[in-house]
């Protein structure tokens, strides 16, 4: 358990639930491409909200639990843990039309860009949360080098191979 891990502070806490969600995405990522490829479409919006209203109910407490940790002993400085949680899941529904438009694309190009675009947006949104929470630059980890091509590429790779390569390599970030 992340969020009562005795031997983290808040950060340390904070970045092992954010690494622990990208160690299962990469995981699970060749088997999840036909739920992606079904909720990014475009008469699918609705979906993609009901899913990201399901997984902001399981994911955002633990959130605010680590935030208010840290706000309590300093690490953190905001007066709204619940309003950051909020902003970090609203990071993922700000993704969806730069994966939606990589998914109309279909294209190799169209991809490439994609994952351009979301390599920057992660990084982006890293430091927004940093700043949010009062932190240095670079304090947070939502990205880990190679985690937004793993992800996006992995329909194309075999399970077997790249999927489990890039697993291991996530797990050791």
């Amino acid at each position: 358990d992340v969020v009562g891990d005795p031997a983290l502070d808040p950060l340390g806490r904070l970045n092992a639930l954010l690494a622990k969600s990208r160690q299962a995405k990469v995981e699970t990522a060749a088997e999840a491409w036909a739920l992606f490829e079904t909720m990014f479409r475009p008469e699918n919006l609705v979906l993609f909200h009901r899913i990201n209203v399901a997984a902001n109910a399981a994911f955002s407490p633990l959130l605010v639990e680590i935030i208010k940790q840290g706000v309590a002993d300093g690490t953190f400085r905001t007066f709204d843990p619940e309003g950051v949680a909020d902003i970090v899941m609203q990071f993922g529904l700000a993704t969806h039309d730069v994966i939606a438009k990589a998914f109309a694309g279909g294209s190799d190009a169209d991809m490439d860009i994609a994952i351009e675009t979301l390599e920057r947006r992660v990084r982006l949104y890293e430091i927004a949360l940093d700043r949010i929470l009062g932190l240095p630059d670079g304090s947070i980890r939502i990205g880990a080098p190679g985690y937004v091509r793993a992800v996006m590429t992995a329909r194309r790779a075999s399970p077997s191979s790249s999927v489990a390569a890039a697993a291991s390599k996530a797990r050791r970030m």
